[in-house]
């Protein structure tokens, strides 16, 4: 029957359409035609964009009225004062101290440095490891573990995983970092990833890695669907990258992900879903088990955004405390971010991407196989990465090891369980969502959160500002667990809350007058204006405002500039005068990596050259047992051989000052001068225990069995501007 009148219409539009045409020009039929085309590509252009007609409109509407003259004075006035506002509160934080924004003339001594970075440190109201503080600052402020990371950065400060044959065992340990996450997330053998400098970071690369799968399949134009609670780096990425980003409503009650309304906004052009666990505003967990067979529905990527509960939740089933899936166990999740700088306590500046398979991951790799430098290519963002912050993320492992993550999830859980708890006692004030892992929102619907938030700051407390809906939270680290911090903040909090029961709500004053602001401007690109005024003045070095302090022109001024005329060995740099036998790895190239590049530069399919780079790359991380078959990789850390209980000079790591005894770290390796891996006792073992010659590494000296051509020069793919080390001396 539908056959009969489709036939039927369609027959009908065939005729008046001839009739229309009947008698008419060739010309003109072709015209209208085209005509009729263009206006029809046109309007479907305008109708189908990033944003959607409606806000498009309201943009437009708000435009418009900005460039009325009272309107512009009124804006750029209300700025102003924010501006003022903002300046005075920021300049008071560094009690308004001179800026240097000069080099000073002479360099200045050690001791002259190290005073006026104490100065510096000394500076603001807070205190960020007294407990009274969300976030920010994870560890629990233990000295044995702040003397490790300081002295592990000193070993490695000077070391580039850019540079892997010169720095062979920061790479091994970012290829380690990376296999243990694996391992945590239940990631099978294929599993694999790379280390990035933060969350922020590993996100973007999730979002580069299925932009760049989801265009290898066919999608013109790739967009990726998150919860409006996902974390805003996610709006980052698609910024950068040029993809559009759709935010997905989530339940009001419980804040988790609407699962249903992520299926009616999947499109041909969704190349990723997203799901957080736990989501950083309140702290609940996204349905990942429902949005893992969305994905595998549609046949779409699933991330796990983990880089807050990155290190707490795998050990939450440990602690007491199981959780519903959220790992690489479910079949649908592909990737996932995890911060190892939060619950992991390794310094700032460290995190994970991880992926199911070396699939997606070869999309997040960078490489340019054309450059006149050479062949660049780069697993992440940056070039060049801190090896100290490497190394001092995964010496932060060694030292908790599985048993002390868990001591230490039970103690930051069971902390925000007892205050959740705690706080569902206190009339007038709810908990937002749920208190699954370390974070407990707080609202209210009597007085205003904001001015509870302010009034808990005037008792030195310091909570996070949250918005749509209006709540603050904390997020409880291993600070909070210190005996009567907890209890401390609940009788703050009641209190307070008591105090402001009994006063008229007021949305005028503090942070409340700010927040409410923000939340009512219909015209959201007001509010970003703020936000740029905010970080112009974070850079500001101009005198102040106020007048205390006008800025140094000159670092000279500086109090404890005075007393360094010279640099004396004690504060000269290590890179200072190098020497034959520890000159860069620069010198000349060897056989291998000439056959390399002529190849490379020979190949006219150029995508050849980017699979050699990822094959490169993918080694890199590669902690599988190695071909030559000599030195098999521990499956545990705890069966590694001989790992020494305190290191003495003897066996210090490569990265200190070499000698014409332990120049290249290609050279054979014995026990007496073998570097940062070498002898060590089984309680902080790495995998490759002491080294001699016949259980030399891949990257010492190789062998037509175990060089593969991706691996025949480390140095020239990932640095092209540098030329190889000889390894002739192996």
């Amino acid at each position: 029957m539908q056959l009969c009148v489709l036939s039927s219409l369609s027959a009908a539009a065939k005729t008046r359409i001839n009739e229309a045409c009947e008698g008419q020009p060739a010309w003109k039929i072709v015209l209208i035609t085209a005509g009729g085309t263009a206006s029809f590509i046109a309007l479907k252009n305008f109708l189908w964009q990033d944003e959607s007609l409606y806000v498009r409109g309201k943009n437009t509407v708000f435009s418009l009225v900005r460039r009325i003259p009272a309107v512009q004075r009124k804006i750029k006035g209300e700025i102003e004062k924010m501006e003022v506002t903002l300046s005075a509160e920021m300049n008071a934080a560094i009690d308004y101290t001179a800026f240097k924004v000069e080099l000073p003339k002479n360099g200045w001594k050690k001791d002259s440095i190290l005073q006026e970075v104490k100065n510096y440190s000394s500076l603001g109201k807070y205190n960020y490891a007294s407990g009274y503080i969300s976030g920010t600052f994870y560890s629990e402020n233990n000295p044995e573990l702040n003397s490790l990371m300081t002295e592990v950065y000193g070993l490695t400060a000077w070391s580039n995983p850019l540079h892997a044959d010169v720095f062979p065992g920061i790479r091994k340990m970012e290829a380690e970092v990376v296999r243990i996450c694996c391992e945590l997330f239940n990631g099978g053998p294929d599993s694999c990833g790379t280390m990035t400098i933060g969350g922020t970071e590993s996100i973007i690369m999730a979002c580069k890695a299925f932009r760049d799968y989801a265009v290898s399949r066919g999608v013109t134009t790739p967009e990726i669907l998150v919860p409006v609670t996902a974390h805003a780096a996610f709006d980052k990425g698609a910024q950068l990258l040029n993809i559009r980003i759709k935010h997905a409503p989530v339940d009001p009650v419980t804040m988790r992900a609407d699962v249903k309304a992520m299926r009616r906004m999947i499109t041909r052009n969704t190349c990723m879903l997203v799901g957080s666990a736990p989501q950083f505003p309140h702290g609940v967990l996204d349905p990942i088990k429902e949005i893992s067979e969305l994905g595998l529905a549609y046949g779409i990527p699933v991330h796990v955004d983990a880089c807050l509960g990155g290190f707490l939740i795998p050990f939450m089933k440990d602690a007491g405390f199981p959780l519903p899936p959220f790992d690489f166990s479910l079949p649908g999740v592909c990737s996932i971010s995890c911060d190892t700088h939060k619950y992991g306590f390794a310094p700032k500046g460290s995190s994970v991407i991880m992926y199911r398979s070396r699939e997606y991951r070869h999309h997040q790799f960078f490489a340019q196989p054309d450059w006149p430098g050479g062949i660049y290519a780069t697993p992440t963002i940056a070039g060049s990465r801190a090896g100290g912050i490497i190394a001092a993320c995964w010496a932060a492992l060694m030292y908790y090891g599985r048993d002390g993550y868990i001591k230490t999830t039970k103690a930051i859980v069971s902390t925000a369980k007892y205050i959740e708890e705690q706080c569902r006692l206190i009339p007038n004030l709810e908990i937002v969502g749920k208190a699954e892992v370390s974070v407990v929102a707080l609202s209210s619907k009597c007085f205003n959160i904001y001015s509870l938030s302010d009034k808990m700051g005037e008792r030195g407390w310091n909570l996070s500002a949250l918005q749509f809906p209006s709540s603050i939270h904390i997020a409880l680290t291993m600070a909070h667990t210190k005996p009567g911090i907890a209890e401390k903040f609940v009788k703050d909090l009641r209190e307070i809350a008591e105090e402001l029961s009994k006063l008229p709500r007021t949305d005028d004053e503090g942070s409340a007058a700010l927040y409410c602001m923000a939340q009512s401007l219909p015209d959201r690109s007001i509010v970003g204006e703020i936000t740029r005024c905010y970080l112009d003045i974070s850079y500001d070095t101009s005198p102040h405002s106020a007048g205390k302090a006008p800025a140094a022109k000159s670092a000279d001024s500086a109090p404890a500039a005075a007393a360094a005329a010279a640099k004396t060995p004690d504060n000269a740099p290590a890179a200072a005068a190098k020497t034959p036998d520890n000159a860069p790895a620069a010198a000349a190239k060897t056989p291998g990596s000439a056959a390399l590049y002529c190849m490379a530069q020979s190949l006219p399919d150029r995508s050849i050259v980017g699979e050699i780079t990822r094959c490169y790359l993918d080694i890199s991380y590669d902690t599988s047992p190695h071909s030559a078959g000599k030195a098999p990789a521990a499956k545990s850390a705890d069966s590694a051989p001989a790992a020494a209980a305190a290191k003495t000079p003897d066996n210090a790591p490569a990265a200190a000052a070499k000698t014409p005894d332990n120049a290249p770290a290609a050279a054979a390796k014995t026990p007496g001068s073998a570097p940062a891996a070498a002898a060590k006792t089984p309680d902080n073992p790495p995998a490759a225990a002491a080294k001699t010659p016949g259980n030399a590494p891949a990257a010492a000296a190789k062998t037509p069995g175990n060089a593969p051509a991706a691996a025949a020069k480390v140095n020239a793919i990932s640095n092209g501007a540098k030329k190889e080390a000889p390894k002739a001396q192996a």
